[in-house]
């Protein structure tokens, strides 16, 4: 897998983290920067360590089992994710994403980052059945959601919402890509 591949993963993956960033942002007092801050070090937190755990699991549990299928089961994993991306964008009706941010508490943020970086364990295990190193995978998918879901937060906090549901477009067509080059 090249860094090209893994970039177009990372912004994959943090569009989720963008979109719900930008709910938080459009809901907190303007200029709350060290808000956040805390909300993209949640979510870029969250969707490192969740490849990760993905991969050491695929790798450990399931790797003498199913590695010679690993093309297939990145395309499945890969366009499950694009078609169930595509499937949100069409069916939200008013442009909010389904996981909004509507709290304010730490356990709240906790389960915003889980909720968010769960397709993430899911690329972890495509990720652990490839010769792809771990360290820069996760240091990818890590700081390209962070510095996407710090401008979520800015851009919502200005008020821009109609890219909220773009950015699940976008999302769909990098993983139905990824895909695609899977069975390649």
């Amino acid at each position: 897998m090249t860094l090209w591949e893994l970039l177009l993963i990372s912004l994959a993956l943090s569009l989720d983290s963008f979109s719900v960033a930008m709910s938080c942002g459009m809901r907190l007092p303007a200029d709350r920067y060290r808000k956040f801050l805390k909300i993209a070090l949640a979510f870029g937190l969250f969707q490192a360590v969740m490849p990760l755990l993905g991969s050491v699991l695929s790798k450990f549990l399931l790797a003498r089992y199913i590695a010679q299928y690993s093309y297939i089961i990145s395309f499945l994993v890969f366009a499950a994710l694009g078609l169930k991306t595509f499937y949100d964008f069409f069916t939200a009706g008013t442009g909010e994403s389904k996981v909004s941010c509507t709290c304010r508490g730490y356990r709240c943020l906790l389960s915003l980052a889980i909720a968010t970086s769960i397709d993430a364990l899911l690329i972890g295990a495509v990720l652990g059945l490839k010769e792809v190193s771990l360290v820069v995978a996760v240091s990818w998918i890590g700081a390209v959601t962070f510095i996407n879901s710090l401008i979520g937060c800015l851009l919502g906090n200005k008020a821009v919402g109609f890219l909220n549901r773009y950015s699940r477009l976008l999302a769909g067509v990098i993983l139905i890509v990824l895909a695609i080059k899977a069975l390649l």
